[in-house]
């Protein structure tokens, strides 16, 4: 699973405020998906998917700096 959230989060810096934002989305939630569902919990992992399906996500990724900040922050986890 590390190796799979590390090349998304590498396919993620090839990305900036230019790139399509459903890319940069389907990236992100791929990667949060991952996580998620490491929980082994359904019921939490439909329930992320359902909030994260009513907003509009694409309007984050146009905001200047944040595609840089969010592979920042996915750096910042760790795994045991």
């Amino acid at each position: 699973m590390v190796t799979s959230l590390q090349d998304l989060n590498d396919q993620l810096a090839h990305c900036d405020s230019e790139t399509d934002p459903e890319y940069i989305n389907r990236l992100d939630r791929a990667f949060h998906g991952l996580i998620f569902g490491a929980s082994g919990n359904d019921a939490l992992v439909w329930t992320i998917d359902r909030v994260k399906n009513s907003f509009p996500m694409y309007a984050l990724w146009r905001e200047p700096g944040r595609v840089l900040t969010n592979r920042s922050e996915h750096t910042t986890i760790r795994m045991p």
